[in-house]
């Protein structure tokens, strides 16, 4: 398995910067009104400018709006009259797609709207795998129109749940821009007492004239494991799947998927419960159109929850963006945030940007975000000052310029973050030796005192996991520093 590593030498960033930078708090409502807004989802045509934009009034009255420009202006709200538990959509150069899933979660369908129209209820509604009744947990859409502009596929995924308790994955696929599906086919099924809802995300990586599509779920573990994330690829435009196998094949619970790609580029973002306490982000990436993926690092710099990954990748300039939510009390309030990067050097995230004002995100009120012509746009659940919720949005169009820091593999060590981490008395530094080299770990408690050492004689080049073993020291925080590496990692015991 590919392996990458937070670096011990920093140098200069590398990542590109516009020409001007955009202040992101000059947020406006997308919707409004005397009711509770959230679960918004935006979707855009590749190249296109358009953005057609849903979400949930009092969580089960679907509601759509288009801008023709970008988002500079937007249309009426159009209310669909459908009311749904959950969906997903797509859109190409000439329509948009919307797959529902009714309340009940016994019927699904998809329904399908030229680009330019905002009226949902004169256009044919297409059902889905009708000769099943499982209760459909959730969805994805996808359209391939990166690979294939001229003649885009529509992909379907969704995890659909049986009455003896197991929960399959099926895949359908449209080559006529939905008008009809092909025969639906299974990805995965297993036992599950997971919540399948937490995460189902598909996209589409190539080589050359060749396509792979990608899948990534949340799926169960054997006896009392809790659930992971599993990446299923096909090389056949989905009539047989493949599986990656686990990213993270650490014991703590795994949800929540974002996966985007871009060539043989892939991302992959999720969260990771650190050990019941909270929710951090984690980002795994893979070189070789999915079939592998480096050892996952985690990005969250606090120990608070972080919750609704979204990545986009820029195509023009090979960038990608990661936004996510971070919790700000007990109450439920969060900070929308954005991170990037460059696709050739991922584990080089720059530091989070605020999107919006300090707490004015709704932690569970949901996350979107697209890549237009112009740029990154992204919308949230926001609290209005009478109480109810409404839905932001903000958008890059003039470009924006992201502070931070970036690495490069140094002659010697490249250190990765201790796992697990908190932890009781053991945890793991990981580490990769491009020579022959002694190391030292020293450790220090908050006040700067030394409180133990490990020595290990010359290790060879390649790959090394070392456990550190603090079963004699007290609870608390510690600073671990190799001889010879400036970055400090700070370790929190709790027994």
């Amino acid at each position: 398995m590919l392996t990458t590593f937070r670096l011990c030498l920093a140098l200069l960033s590398v990542l590109p910067l516009f020409a001007q930078s955009l202040d992101w708090t000059g947020d406006v409502t997308l919707f409004g009104s005397t009711g509770d807004e959230s679960s918004p989802l935006m979707v855009t045509a590749v190249n296109g400018n358009s953005i057609r934009a849903f979400c949930l009034r009092d969580d089960s009255q679907l509601c759509s709006k288009i801008s023709t420009d970008g988002g500079t202006a937007w249309s009426t709200s159009s209310d669909t009259a459908l009311t749904v538990s959950a969906f997903s959509a797509a859109a190409d150069d000439r329509f948009q797609y919307l797959f529902i899933r009714h309340a009940a979660a016994s019927a699904a369908f998809l329904l399908r709207c030229p680009s330019a129209s905002n009226n949902w209820h004169s256009y044919q509604q297409i059902e889905i795998a009708p000769s099943r009744t499982g209760n459909i947990a959730a969805s994805a859409l996808m359209v391939d129109a990166l690979f294939a502009p001229n003649e885009p596929y529509l992909n379907l995924c969704w995890c659909e749940s049986a009455a003896s308790g197991t929960v399959n994955i099926w895949f359908a696929q449209s080559r006529n821009r939905g008008e009809s599906f092909r025969q639906e086919h299974n990805v995965h099924s297993f036992v599950t007492s997971v919540d399948a809802d937490d995460g189902l995300t598909i996209t589409a990586a190539w080589s050359g004239e060749e396509e792979r599509l990608l899948i990534a779920a949340v799926v169960d573990r054997p006896g009392s494991i809790p659930e992971q994330i599993r990446v299923f690829f096909s090389d056949d435009q989905g009539e047989t799947w493949s599986d990656s196998g686990g990213v993270d094949d650490s014991f703590v619970s795994q949800t929540e998927p974002a996966i985007a790609a871009l060539g043989d580029y892939v991302i992959l973002s999720y969260l990771r419960s650190a050990y019941s306490r909270y929710h951090e982000l984690c980002m795994s990436f893979s070189y070789d159109g999915g079939q592998t993926f480096a050892q996952p690092f985690v990005i969250s710099d606090t120990l608070t929850d972080e919750c609704s990954p979204r990545l986009l990748i820029n195509p023009a300039d090979s960038l990608y963006y990661l936004f996510s939510l971070r919790a700000e009390d007990s109450i439920g309030t969060a900070t929308v945030l954005m991170r990037t990067g460059r696709l050739d050097r991922p584990w080089n995230i720059s530091e989070a940007l605020a999107i919006c004002e300090p707490g004015s995100a709704v932690l569970a009120g949901g996350l979107t975000a697209v890549m237009n012509v112009n740029g990154p746009a992204v919308a949230w659940t926001g609290r209005f000052l009478a109480g109810d919720t409404d839905i932001r949005f903000d958008a890059a169009w003039r470009g924006n310029s992201v502070s931070g820091h970036t690495f490069a593999f140094p002659s010697g060590i490249a250190l990765g973050s201790c796992y697990p981490n908190p932890f009781n008395a053991m945890t793991v530094l990981p580490l990769m030796l491009n020579r022959p080299t002694p190391i030292s770990i020293e450790l220090f408690d908050i006040s700067g005192r030394r409180v133990t050492a490990f020595h290990y004689s010359l290790l060879p080049v390649g790959e090394h996991r070392i456990l550190l073993d603090l079963s004699g020291l007290p609870s608390g925080i510690y600073m671990s520093k190799i001889d010879g590496c400036e970055p400090v990692q700070k370790l929190f015991m709790i027994k």
